[in-house]
């Protein structure tokens, strides 16, 4: 059976805050009514150098609509980094399939999300493509390989978004979904971004 895993910062008032909105929502739109928590890597737990990260960031749709210049990674956004691939290696190694969350991801709409079966990864619509997706275990090797042994040029969200339109990694079946996702912002945030 597929699994839920929600990642989140425990001792951290607005993520505790957002997990209570969170996961009752979660149980409505999955088939599976467990959530699994997994614990979120932060700016004081993470590796330093495991993963390469370029020194600016791309610009990304965001960055043009916004008229932006985009920065160096904050320390926040690669523990968010560190926090998804920690949590794939897990999958990868223990053969689990998983819808996973962000704490502060916002469902739009009231539908089951999309039946999976035939996908390695199944995101939803860009932006906030690692908000809320499903990865099937038997491929996160692939794409644990490629983030480790390529730089990391975007934020999580925009890289999930590029591995299917760039076909990075060829053999992996990628479809994205038309749910309506967002992240609740009005608690605060739990990331800083330049």
């Amino acid at each position: 059976m597929i699994k839920n895993h929600i990642i989140g910062l425990k001792g951290n008032k607005i993520s505790e805050d957002y997990m209570e909105i969170t996961i009752p929502k979660i149980k409505e739109v999955t088939v599976n009514n467990e959530v699994l928590f997994w614990q979120g890597t932060t700016p004081e737990t993470m590796p330093k150098d495991m993963l390469k990260f370029n020194d600016r960031k791309v610009k990304t749709v965001g960055d043009k609509k916004h008229n932006r210049i985009p920065g160096h990674f904050t320390s926040t956004e690669k523990a968010v980094w560190y926090s998804h691939l920690f949590l794939w290696k897990h999958l990868y190694e223990n053969k689990i399939d998983s819808w996973i969350f962000e704490h502060d991801v916002d469902f739009l709409d009231n539908v089951l999300l999309p039946d999976v079966e035939n996908y390695d990864i199944c995101y939803g619509k860009y932006p906030g493509c690692a908000f809320c997706y499903y990865v099937k275990h038997n491929k996160l090797n692939k794409v644990i390989d490629y983030v480790l042994n390529s730089k990391i040029y975007a934020q999580i969200d925009t890289y999930m978004y590029d591995l299917q339109v760039d076909e990075y990694i060829p053999e992996l079946k990628i479809t994205n979904f038309k749910l309506k996702i967002t992240q609740h912002m009005h608690l605060g945030n739990t990331i800083e971004h330049l």
